[in-house]
């Protein structure tokens, strides 16, 4: 496939090329502490961020978020019919429980594991 001059231009002046690279370019917090390679540190804030009970400040904010979007995706449209969304929503996650590399019993690692007993 080739590309002519004039084609490439008319791509990096386009209105959705200049959105893009805005989206590849915005503020990351990872990067500026150089640790946007490193696997274990983003694991560590997530799960932060998923424990109201943290100093973050957010409560269970991000956490129904999280449940939110995992629900409505479209690929998890045939769960929701065994999910009350509703529930989850008003739930307070006040006994959540966030692990950190759980391991399976084949000797693998979960990087996350979020348990809400009630």
């Amino acid at each position: 496939m080739s590309f002519s001059i004039e084609s490439i231009a008319e791509l990096d002046h386009s209105k959705e090329f200049a959105q893009l690279h805005q989206k590849f370019h915005q503020f990351n917090p990872l990067k500026v502490l150089r640790v946007d390679q490193f696997e274990i540190r983003h694991s560590n804030v997530l799960a932060w961020l998923l424990d109201p009970s943290e100093n973050h400040q957010l409560g269970n904010f991000f956490i129904k978020k999280v449940i939110s979007r995992l629900v409505t995706r479209q690929e998890n449209e045939d769960k929701l019919a065994e999910i009350d969304l509703l529930t989850y929503m008003h739930a307070s996650f006040s006994d959540i429980e966030v692990y950190r590399e759980v391991k399976t019993h084949t000797n693998r690692y979960i990087d996350i594991v979020v348990v809400v007993p009630s």
